[in-house]
């Protein structure tokens, strides 16, 4: 499990965490920003695209270990 935070400058504007690697999990967000998908994320990378950064916070191999 991984959790991250996509970043815009030195402000965070999202935290989520995902079982996938963030690359996955970046495409995957980006493949919905241009579904046209509501969700506030979306509109971010739709917003600021190539600006934003993926940091990973944290890994674990499990969401027990993470707790």
């Amino acid at each position: 499990m991984v959790v991250y935070c996509i970043k815009l400058k030195d402000t965070i504007v999202y935290v989520g965490q995902t079982v996938q690697k963030l690359k996955y999990r970046k495409s995957s967000h980006y493949a919905n920003a241009r579904k046209n998908l509501h969700y506030p994320i979306c509109r971010a990378i739709k917003k600021y695209g190539n600006l934003l950064e993926f940091e990973v916070l944290i890994t674990c191999r499990s969401q027990e270990e993470f707790i």
